[in-house]
Protein backbone atom coordinates (compact mmCIF):
# COMPACT_ATOMS: atom_id res chain seq x y z
CA UNK A 1 0.00 0.00 0.00
CA UNK A 2 2.71 2.18 0.92
CA UNK A 3 5.60 2.92 -1.51
CA UNK A 4 7.94 3.45 1.22
CA UNK A 5 6.96 0.55 3.20
CA UNK A 6 6.70 -2.46 1.20
CA UNK A 7 6.96 -6.28 2.27
CA UNK A 8 8.35 -7.67 -0.94
CA UNK A 9 10.08 -5.74 -4.41
CA UNK A 10 6.93 -7.92 -5.99
CA UNK A 11 4.09 -5.82 -4.03
CA UNK A 12 1.89 -4.17 -5.93
CA UNK A 13 1.16 -0.06 -4.25
CA UNK A 14 -2.26 1.68 -4.65
CA UNK A 15 -1.55 5.64 -5.81
CA UNK A 16 -4.52 7.29 -6.13
CA UNK A 17 -3.58 8.86 -9.44
CA UNK A 18 -5.83 8.34 -12.46
CA UNK A 19 -2.97 6.14 -13.75
CA UNK A 20 -3.16 3.70 -11.42
CA UNK A 21 -7.14 3.80 -11.44
CA UNK A 22 -6.31 2.10 -14.68
CA UNK A 23 -3.76 0.13 -14.42
CA UNK A 24 -5.61 -1.52 -11.37
CA UNK A 25 -9.19 -1.62 -14.44
CA UNK A 26 -6.69 -3.28 -16.53
CA UNK A 27 -5.97 -6.10 -14.21
CA UNK A 28 -9.60 -6.68 -12.95
CA UNK A 29 -10.50 -7.05 -16.94
CA UNK A 30 -7.70 -8.88 -17.64
CA UNK A 31 -8.94 -11.38 -14.52
CA UNK A 32 -12.21 -11.61 -16.16
CA UNK A 33 -11.58 -11.84 -20.08
CA UNK A 34 -9.66 -15.46 -18.71
CA UNK A 35 -13.07 -16.77 -17.06
CA UNK A 36 -15.31 -19.61 -19.11
CA UNK A 37 -18.08 -17.79 -20.58
CA UNK A 38 -20.12 -20.57 -19.50
CA UNK A 39 -18.60 -19.99 -15.44
CA UNK A 40 -19.71 -17.32 -13.02
CA UNK A 41 -17.41 -14.27 -12.57
CA UNK A 42 -15.81 -15.32 -9.24
CA UNK A 43 -15.32 -12.82 -6.29
CA UNK A 44 -12.50 -10.20 -7.15
CA UNK A 45 -10.80 -9.06 -4.18
CA UNK A 46 -7.50 -6.78 -3.61
CA UNK A 47 -5.36 -7.31 -0.50
CA UNK A 48 -4.03 -4.44 0.74
CA UNK A 49 -1.16 -4.28 3.45
CA UNK A 50 1.52 -2.40 5.31
CA UNK A 51 4.19 -3.97 6.06
CA UNK A 52 5.23 -2.00 9.06
CA UNK A 53 8.83 -3.66 10.91
CA UNK A 54 8.86 -6.13 8.70
CA UNK A 55 9.54 -3.64 5.72
CA UNK A 56 13.36 -3.94 4.74
CA UNK A 57 14.68 -1.24 2.66
CA UNK A 58 17.81 -3.47 1.37
CA UNK A 59 15.64 -5.83 -0.09
CA UNK A 60 13.44 -4.14 -1.59
CA UNK A 61 14.76 -0.59 -2.25
CA UNK A 62 11.76 1.39 -1.69
CA UNK A 63 13.65 3.87 0.77
CA UNK A 64 16.87 4.94 1.75
CA UNK A 65 18.65 2.31 3.82
CA UNK A 66 19.01 4.67 6.51
CA UNK A 67 15.50 5.06 6.67
CA UNK A 68 13.29 3.02 9.21
CA UNK A 69 10.56 1.14 8.99
CA UNK A 70 7.71 2.57 11.16
CA UNK A 71 5.88 0.19 13.86
CA UNK A 72 4.36 0.53 17.42
CA UNK A 73 7.70 0.11 18.74
CA UNK A 74 11.35 0.79 18.24
CA UNK A 75 13.10 -2.45 17.07
CA UNK A 76 14.31 -4.76 13.65
CA UNK A 77 12.66 -8.30 13.69
CA UNK A 78 14.19 -11.20 15.28
CA UNK A 79 16.69 -12.98 13.43
CA UNK A 80 17.65 -15.01 16.15
CA UNK A 81 20.88 -14.88 18.14
CA UNK A 82 23.38 -16.74 16.51
CA UNK A 83 26.31 -14.65 14.68
CA UNK A 84 24.44 -15.14 11.44
CA UNK A 85 21.71 -14.11 12.11
CA UNK A 86 22.99 -11.08 13.74
CA UNK A 87 24.30 -10.28 10.30
CA UNK A 88 21.66 -11.38 8.45
CA UNK A 89 19.31 -8.94 10.59
CA UNK A 90 21.81 -6.46 10.18
CA UNK A 91 21.83 -6.30 6.64
CA UNK A 92 17.89 -7.13 5.94
CA UNK A 93 17.05 -3.90 8.17
CA UNK A 94 20.26 -1.94 8.71
CA UNK A 95 18.28 0.36 11.10
CA UNK A 96 15.52 -0.44 14.31
CA UNK A 97 11.89 0.57 13.01
CA UNK A 98 10.79 4.06 14.08
CA UNK A 99 8.03 3.85 16.47
CA UNK A 100 4.53 5.61 15.79
CA UNK A 101 4.22 7.96 18.67
CA UNK A 102 1.46 11.15 16.83
CA UNK A 103 -2.00 9.82 16.06
CA UNK A 104 -1.05 11.93 12.72
CA UNK A 105 0.61 9.46 11.04
CA UNK A 106 -1.67 7.14 12.49
CA UNK A 107 -4.51 9.03 10.95
CA UNK A 108 -2.26 8.77 7.83
CA UNK A 109 -1.74 5.29 7.92
CA UNK A 110 -5.51 4.77 7.98
CA UNK A 111 -6.32 7.41 5.14
CA UNK A 112 -4.10 5.43 2.94
CA UNK A 113 -6.14 2.34 3.62
CA UNK A 114 -9.02 4.11 3.45
CA UNK A 115 -7.64 5.92 -0.33
CA UNK A 116 -6.77 2.24 -1.31
CA UNK A 117 -9.89 0.77 -1.16
CA UNK A 118 -12.33 3.79 -2.57
CA UNK A 119 -9.31 3.54 -5.45
CA UNK A 120 -10.17 -0.30 -5.76
CA UNK A 121 -14.21 0.60 -5.45
CA UNK A 122 -13.43 2.49 -8.59
CA UNK A 123 -11.68 0.51 -10.78
CA UNK A 124 -14.81 -2.16 -10.15
CA UNK A 125 -13.20 -5.02 -8.17
CA UNK A 126 -15.89 -6.61 -5.42
CA UNK A 127 -14.12 -5.57 -2.55
CA UNK A 128 -10.52 -5.96 0.09
CA UNK A 129 -9.21 -7.76 2.32
CA UNK A 130 -7.14 -6.16 5.48
CA UNK A 131 -3.96 -8.13 5.63
CA UNK A 132 -3.91 -8.10 9.64
CA UNK A 133 -1.17 -10.60 10.12
CA UNK A 134 2.30 -12.38 9.83
CA UNK A 135 3.89 -9.56 11.91
CA UNK A 136 2.70 -6.47 9.24
CA UNK A 137 1.70 -3.88 10.66
CA UNK A 138 -1.63 -3.92 12.04
CA UNK A 139 -0.91 -7.48 13.53
CA UNK A 140 1.88 -5.51 15.54
CA UNK A 141 -0.35 -3.04 16.77
CA UNK A 142 -2.58 -6.50 18.14
CA UNK A 143 0.28 -8.14 19.35
CA UNK A 144 1.52 -7.91 22.95
CA UNK A 145 5.07 -8.69 22.11
CA UNK A 146 5.41 -5.48 20.16
CA UNK A 147 2.88 -2.92 20.77
CA UNK A 148 4.85 -1.23 23.88
CA UNK A 149 4.29 2.69 22.73
CA UNK A 150 1.08 2.53 21.85
CA UNK A 151 -0.95 3.73 24.69
CA UNK A 152 0.94 7.01 23.87
CA UNK A 153 -1.15 7.55 21.05
CA UNK A 154 -3.77 8.00 23.73
CA UNK A 155 -6.41 6.57 21.21
CA UNK A 156 -8.89 4.25 22.52
CA UNK A 157 -9.72 3.57 19.23
CA UNK A 158 -6.51 2.03 18.27
CA UNK A 159 -5.97 0.11 21.45
CA UNK A 160 -9.05 -1.72 20.89
CA UNK A 161 -10.03 -2.54 17.23
CA UNK A 162 -6.57 -1.47 14.72
CA UNK A 163 -7.93 -3.32 12.21
CA UNK A 164 -11.20 -1.17 11.80
CA UNK A 165 -9.04 1.04 9.62
CA UNK A 166 -11.76 1.15 6.39
CA UNK A 167 -14.72 2.32 9.36
CA UNK A 168 -14.16 5.87 7.65
CA UNK A 169 -14.37 4.32 4.26
CA UNK A 170 -17.63 2.36 5.45
CA UNK A 171 -19.41 5.86 6.24
CA UNK A 172 -18.41 6.77 2.58
CA UNK A 173 -20.41 4.36 1.42
CA UNK A 174 -23.61 5.49 0.52
CA UNK A 175 -21.93 7.62 -2.11
CA UNK A 176 -20.59 4.33 -3.65
CA UNK A 177 -22.06 1.28 -4.63
CA UNK A 178 -23.19 -1.09 -1.79
CA UNK A 179 -22.04 -4.07 -2.68
CA UNK A 180 -18.68 -3.53 -1.84
CA UNK A 181 -16.88 -5.60 1.11
CA UNK A 182 -14.11 -6.19 2.53
CA UNK A 183 -12.57 -8.80 5.11
CA UNK A 184 -9.82 -9.48 7.26
CA UNK A 185 -7.10 -12.04 7.23
CA UNK A 186 -5.50 -12.33 11.26
CA UNK A 187 -3.29 -14.11 12.83
CA UNK A 188 -3.49 -14.93 17.07
CA UNK A 189 -0.51 -13.11 18.42
CA UNK A 190 1.16 -13.33 15.17
CA UNK A 191 2.19 -17.01 15.34
CA UNK A 192 -0.50 -19.56 14.66
CA UNK A 193 -1.95 -20.03 11.23
CA UNK A 194 -4.05 -17.17 9.50
CA UNK A 195 -7.81 -17.39 9.90
CA UNK A 196 -10.11 -15.70 8.00
CA UNK A 197 -13.15 -13.62 9.51
CA UNK A 198 -16.32 -13.38 7.66
CA UNK A 199 -17.03 -10.99 4.81
CA UNK A 200 -18.59 -7.51 6.49
CA UNK A 201 -21.21 -6.14 3.73
CA UNK A 202 -20.85 -2.50 3.45
CA UNK A 203 -24.67 -2.16 3.97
Amino acid sequence: MDERHLATPHDRTIPRTPASLQAWTNLLTSILSNVPSKSAAPLCLVQISHAGLQSSSTINFSRAPWTPAIAPCVARPDTGSSLLGWIAGHLIWPTKSAEIVDSRDWLDIVDMFVGSAKLVEKAGWDGVQIHSAHGYLLAEFLSPLVRTGIRRLKSPFLMSRPTRVLDPYQASLPRFRTAFTYSTLSCHDCKTRPTRNSSKPSR
